[in-house]
């Protein structure tokens, strides 16, 4: 059989002695590579110097020899005269060079003299005892030349040329190949081993049964009773005996104390559950095995199971050395977030196979995102980032500001990242195909225009979805992180220094109250508007008297329209103002759910005076209507909270009714304050009769009451489901956008509604203080148009404006379903919209012409 000749470019020394030991292994030990060679000349040097041979010996051509004629390029010129003479005497016979054919049988020759020779010396070592000696390496024959000094190809050589290697070759780089071989090989072994179905199931099963043995013991060893104890209740030492004898005015009082008392109990009893909620960890539990299931059927267990336990086995060490721990956290926290992005992107993958246009572009989108790297830089990003911002926050920080941070910077970086992603990735995934000309590989397939439309919004939106859960997993897990940690004044989570049963430090108390809670917040009403027939006759007697001394003043539609406005304004601003030693009533209805429950009440209020001059300080009385008042010393400009027991919520009970049911107009009015807060508000301190030096005025939102419907979980969830129906809005409008303008374009358009969307609070707020007329009353023409851009602008974003997620969650306040139900559907209908839009233009479009160019 003839030897195999395998042609490649330069090889060093370490992969031949590994091609060397994987045909010695396939072959059992009977093969080997015999030589090797590395050729000093091209194929086209090779043949030019044959070509010269030739010519030089005068060759013919096999054409020639059948009756042809020698190749015209062989041919030489004939010699002539004395020159031919000198030649013929001077030169010797040529010998005639043995053909191929004879070199082979005598080499084959020599080797089997070769053979026996070694078998006649094997024979003689065994008879005389001694070991045998291993067969010899075959010799390296000196290359032949020809007259011309041109080396001839062996052969026997699978490569022709010259530096022939023996098997040395593979003994002096046998240790290095062969153990690089054996770790592919393990490798290779063991990603079989993961991606077969036995080690899926088995994995499984392991990952279930430990998830069930971790949540298991944290139930039983969190099971002791929390709270206060029935000794340390002081409503118990209220209760009214039945051999006492009271008076209803005493026993009344009595009811009242006690269920005040009760009440503050009962929120103390649930802040100091929260140290033994399984919640939060059935929810880490549920996670963690989530993703380690996602990631064992997608045949990367093994793959993960070795990143995480080298990031463990380097970061750990960081982390536990003060120097290092921010490297550590570091290192972990990107380890973590970046396999479960990756696991997250390969499950949405897996769900998107489905054989269908649709989904193969939207697979497609999501390729694109880790391959392009305007998306990409933005990824990694929003993944260090978030790994690093736990690093920035200051220990010696109260808890509360601590989670309270977090939570803000954290939301709002997740958000904000994956809105400009969004812009950028949807409109470079749309205008890019166009520009170059990839779009008809799909389009031809063909693909109608609003299945290419919806594939690409399903794949932004679905890479919004991987992004946001990474995002909010992370946060939800570091802020129940931050909760078990102490707060000011604790020496350990839940548990102050003093070490009182109950005894809650303040840091402790507004976290879980304020912070880590879904509030709903009730403001005080206006008791006129400015269609109410008081208001209205009002505007009418000012204008009158105006006009005795004007005949031009408020004579048009639109003039007494502004005076309305403005009286309004004056009127509110007089309404929230109360002058030195003057008092004034403000009623909050809605509060009667939390009089039922008995939940205490957060009162927080603020007040300016002046230039609000941080070094004044007034002393401002509330009197409740269960009669009991609040004396408190306040700072300007910043907001103060106090806790209300929920006695000062009305209740008007039947005998309250059945006085005044002989009057009307006092039975209304006595039902429309019950389960309200009747609030009066003196700009004294009435205990020592001190009078403030200026008016206090409460700006918008100064005064409000709230009390606690829920945990802050279900309103993390609405919070993420807003922000993900932000995203997907935007995505569309960017791919809209992208059908018919070129990618720079439709980014300035897209950032621009972004920008108008998000600040369309601000603006709906500056709008009403901005000027479109002079002081003498002169309409100016630029700021009536700005302002009725603005108006305009503000009002179609109006709802979207007004959820404010990360607002509400960061400040406690509840996200109400029904407000992300409104604003779900107005997003809906907005995004269809713009779908609509998107296809009709990619229909119209000529994708043979770029707007780009």
């Amino acid at each position: 059989m003839y030897p195999t000749t395998i042609e490649t470019d330069a090889l060093d020394e370490e992969t031949l002695a590994e091609i060397d030991e994987v045909v010695r292994r396939r072959s059992g030990g009977t093969k080997s590579v015999r030589s090797v060679s590395s050729p000093r000349q091209t194929l086209e040097q090779k043949f030019l110097t044959i070509v010269e041979s030739a010519r030089a010996e005068r060759l013919e051509t096999a054409g020639a020899t059948h009756g042809g004629e020698t190749a015209s390029f062989l041919k030489a010129s004939e010699p002539e005269g004395e020159d031919l003479i000198s030649r013929l005497t001077n030169e010797d016979e040529p010998k005639a060079a043995p053909s191929a054919s004879e070199r082979r049988a005598s080499e084959a020759k020599s080797r089997e003299a070769e053979d026996a020779d070694a078998a006649s010396s094997v024979i003689d070592d065994l008879v005389a005892g001694a070991p045998p000696k291993p067969p010899a390496a075959p010799k390296a024959q000196p290359p032949q030349t020809d007259k011309a000094g041109t080396r001839q190809p062996e052969a026997d050589s699978p490569l022709q040329g010259c530096g022939r290697v023996d098997h040395r070759l593979a003994a002096r780089g046998r240790a290095g190949g062969w153990q690089a071989v054996n770790l592919r090989a393990r490798l290779a072994a063991a990603n079989r081993v993961q991606r077969s179905r036995p080690f899926k199931i088995i994995a499984s099963v392991l990952i279930v049964l430990a998830a069930v043995a971790v949540f298991t013991t944290y139930v039983v060893l969190q099971t002791a009773p929390v709270g206060l104890d029935e000794t340390a209740r002081a409503s118990e030492q209220l209760t009214v005996s039945p051999d006492e004898e009271l008076a209803p005015d005493q026993v009344r009082a009595r009811e009242t104390v006690r269920s005040a008392l009760q009440a503050s109990e009962r929120a103390v009893d649930l802040v100091l559950q929260q140290q033994s909620d399984w919640q939060s960890v059935g929810f880490g539990v549920l996670v963690v095995t989530a993703l380690a299931l996602t990631v064992v059927w997608l045949g990367l267990g093994l793959t993960y199971l070795g990143l995480l336990g080298f990031a463990a086995v380097v970061g750990f060490p960081l982390a536990l050395y003060e120097p290092t721990a921010g490297a550590g956290h570091l290192l972990l926290g990107i380890t973590a977030l970046t396999a479960s992005f990756t696991a997250l992107l390969q499950l949405v993958r897996m769900l998107l196979g489905h054989a269908g246009p649709v989904c193969s572009i939207a697979r497609v989108v999501l390729d694109e995102a880790v391959r392009m790297k305007i998306s990409l830089v933005f990824i990694v990003v929003l993944l260090v980032g978030l790994a690093a911002l736990p690093n920035a926050l200051d220990a010696d920080q109260p808890l509360r500001y601590r989670v309270q941070s977090f939570m803000s910077f954290s939301t709002g970086l997740s958000f904000w990242t994956i809105a400009v992603l969004t812009l950028l990735f949807a409109a470079a995934t749309v205008a890019f195909e166009q520009r170059d000309k990839t779009i008809w590989q799909t389009i031809t397939k063909p693909v109608s225009a609003w299945k290419y439309i919806l594939g690409k919004w399903l794949g932004v939106c679905a890479l919004n979805a991987i992004l946001l859960a990474v995002c909010a997993s992370g946060i939800f897990l570091f802020v129940e992180y931050l909760r078990g940690q102490p707060a000011l004044g604790e020496r350990e989570a839940f548990t102050s220094y003093a070490g009182g049963e109950g005894d809650l430090t303040e840091d402790r108390w507004v976290l879980e109250t304020q912070v880590l809670s879904s509030r709903v917040t009730v403001v005080n009403e206006v008791p006129f508007t400015k269609n109410s027939p008081e208001f209205r006759a009002g505007v009418e007697q000012f204008i009158q008297a105006r006009q005795d001394l004007d005949d031009q003043f408020g004579t048009t539609p639109g003039e007494r329209a502004k005076i309305a406005d403005d009286l309004y304004k004056d009127a509110i601003t007089r309404y929230r103002s109360i002058e030195p030693g003057n008092r004034e009533q403000y009623v909050f209805k809605g509060l009667g759910k939390a009089r039922d429950s008995d939940e205490l009440l957060l009162f927080r209020h603020r007040i300016d005076a002046g230039s609000n001059r941080p070094d004044e300080f007034y002393d401002v009385t509330f009197l409740f209507s269960d009669g009991s008042r609040l004396i408190q010393r306040m700072g300007l400009g910043f907001f103060h909270s106090s806790t209300v027991y929920p006695t000062a919520v009305y209740r008007v009970t039947d005998e309250d009714l059945a006085r005044v049911r002989d009057d009307p107009e006092m039975e209304r009015e006595l039902r429309s304050i019950d389960g309200a807060v009747v609030l009066e508000v003196v700009n004294a301190n009435i205990a020592t009769g001190e009078v403030n030096p200026d008016t206090i005025t409460f700006p918008p939102g100064g005064l409000e009451f709230s009390y606690r419907v829920g945990s802050y979980r279900l309103n993390f969830v609405r919070a993420m489901v807003v922000l993900w129906c932000k995203l997907a809005f935007l995505s569309i409008l960017a791919i809209w956008a992208a059908t018919f303008l070129s990618f720079p374009v439709a980014c300035l358009v897209s950032f621009g509604a972004l920008l108008a969307a998000e600040g369309s609070g601000f603006l709906r707020t500056s709008v009403e203080t901005f000027a479109t007329t002079d002081d003498k009353g002169n309409v100016q023409a630029f700021n009536l148009v700005a302002s009725v851009v603005t108006r305009l602008v503000s009002g179609a974003f109006s709802l979207y404006g007004d959820l404010k997620p990360t607002k509400r969650l960061v400040q406690g306040e509840l996200i109400p379903l029904g407000s992300v139900i409104v604003g779900g559907v107005f997003i809906a209908i907005a995004s269809g919209a713009f779908y609509l839009l998107a296809v009709i233009t990619m229909r119209r479009r000529e994708l043979a012409i770029y707007s780009g160019r």
